[in-house]
């Protein structure tokens, strides 16, 4: 059961990071990824550049959303117990979180 949730959400987030990606939506980027982590910019405006964000979000939600996908179909076809997916989650997590770093040298540019 949890291997077709993992699949959803990879669907979806595959789906979402082109989007913003291409069409450069920081608003949307902004609410998504890091609305309540930045301390230094409380306000969207005070972000200069907003394409350059927008565009490395985009990358990270197409990435995590394939390789979310992925490890759901893995694990669907190769009948694997679910007490193993939390070494992809943790993959995932250290992923997201050097890119959370990564942003805010980006944002303080």
């Amino acid at each position: 059961m949890i291997e077709i949730v993992f699949m959803i959400l990879g669907i979806t987030f595959a789906c979402m990071g082109p989007y913003i990606f291409k069409y450069k939506k920081f608003n949307i980027a902004y609410m998504l990824f890091y609305a309540k982590s930045i301390e230094k910019y409380p306000e969207k405006k005070l972000v200069k550049n907003k394409n350059e964000v927008a565009q490395f979000i985009g990358k990270v939600y197409t990435v995590l959303g394939v390789s979310t996908f992925l490890i759901g179909l893995i694990f669907l076809i190769f009948s694997i117990s679910e007490t193993y997916i939390i070494i992809p989650l943790l993959t995932i997590a250290v992923y997201i979180f050097y890119n959370y770093f990564h942003i805010n040298k980006i944002v303080e540019k």
